[in-house]
């Protein structure tokens, strides 16, 4: 004989559980929406220094979306003097440059940010390669560093292990030249950027008066393998950085010396850079120090950035698809005394730079359409501040 009040319960008692589950199912999934979307109104964002006393390190904040206010951590992470902090695309590591190598030679550190917390852990660390290592360049392939060495010009490649961590120096090149300026004595290499075929590095000599151009090896020789070309750029001009367009059509270079823009094609074929144009980032008139510092394209190539010294600006240069060639549109006050760098978040919604001298930094949101910025209220203070570095 069936019991069917027992039948009743047991089937009451898995209508319970079935529902409890689902609440549960329901309340988790909503908490993680609420922790996600909570975690998408803000980004950490990291500060490398020029500092060599206690207060030595890589600085961090907080960066909330919605106002544009830096919210600072402090050090994160003890290093001596961490100029340049370059991450691996789509990765919480990243590497940072710094001072205190054997013999006078610089370090590269492998480090590794924590999503959810900010805070920041060393992988390990190698030599650079040379002495004052200033620029960090990964390769598409998550395989090598380029490193550009200011002291001695010698640009180095590092290979990477599987995990990112660093394994050795594998290729070395030293640049040699001078320039008419005090600040030319010997060769400086000041860069070391992969153009977008990934076949070529370019390294801006800020000494040499010169952009050299190497051509990796097909075979995976490496740079110690690779053959090398020059461009020469007028006297006392000192290249500094360089990006190139999203289409691979064109490459922009700042002269550090004369606070100007160069504009030139790019011939992926062979390795060829051709001047199209020259631009003055100083007002017309100005007089007194002048020098450039950084300069940054958009991802859809639209708008170019630039940071000058002296008179302290940001300009906002429209460009030509066609042509390369770049048009200004905007001008405003960096916010600070004598930038040093900056950088865009990954959305490019927001901009943030490194003011050395006033140490210093400060926020603008960017319009992704008409590309003009907008300074916004907030800054926070950070000590010889040179280097803005967001996850990509």
């Amino acid at each position: 004989m069936i019991d069917f009040k027992c039948v009743k319960k047991q089937a009451l008692h898995r209508y319970t559980t079935v529902l409890f589950g689902l609440i549960c199912t329901v309340a988790l999934s909503a908490c993680a929406m609420l922790q996600n979307q909570a975690h998408q109104n803000f980004e950490y964002v990291y500060f490398g220094t020029r500092v060599s006393d206690e207060n030595t390190g890589i600085y961090g904040a907080k960066l909330d979306h919605k106002t544009g206010v830096l919210m600072p951590l402090g050090i994160v992470a003890d290093i001596e003097r961490p100029t340049w902090l370059e991450f691996v695309p789509d990765s919480s590591v990243f590497y940072a440059t710094a001072s205190g190598g054997e013999n006078g030679t610089g370090l590269i550190y492998g480090l590794k940010s924590d999503p959810n917390t900010g805070a920041v852990s060393i992988i390990n660390k190698i030599s650079s390669g040379g002495e004052d290592p200033t620029f960090i360049a990964p390769d598409v392939k998550r395989e090598k560093l380029y490193i550009a060495n200011f002291r001695d010009s010698v640009v180095s490649e590092i290979t990477m292990n599987d995990d990112l961590s660093l394994q050795t120096v594998t290729g070395r090149q030293m640049q040699v030249g001078s320039g008419p300026h005090r600040r030319q004595d010997s060769a400086h290499a000041h860069a070391a950027v992969l153009d977008p075929s990934g076949q070529f590095v370019l390294s801006p000599d800020l000494g040499a008066d010169k952009v050299f151009i190497y051509k990796l090896p097909e075979n995976d020789g490496g740079l110690q393998a690779a053959s090398r070309a020059e461009v020469t750029t007028p006297a006392g001009t000192g290249p500094r950085h360089l990006v190139f367009h999203p289409n691979g059509k064109f490459c922009y270079l700042v002269f550090e010396l004369t606070a100007q823009v160069q504009v030139y094609s790019w011939n992926a074929q062979i390795g060829e850079l051709i001047p199209i144009e020259t631009q003055n980032t100083l007002s017309e008139g100005f007089e007194g120090f002048k020098s450039v510092s950084e300069l940054a394209i958009s991802k859809d190539g639209r708008f170019l950035y630039v940071t000058n010294r002296g008179e302290n600006q940001l300009i906002v240069y429209n460009v030509s698809e066609q042509t390369g060639a770049i048009s200004e549109i905007q001008r405003v006050s960096v916010g600070g005394k004598l930038p040093w760098h900056f950088a865009m978040n990954k959305s490019e919604e927001w901009l943030l730079i490194a003011n050395f001298k006033s140490n210093s930094v400060t926020a603008f949101r960017r319009d992704d359409e008409t590309g003009l910025v907008e300074r916004m209220s907030g800054e926070i203070e950070i000590p010889q501040v040179a280097n803005v570095a967001f996850r990509k």
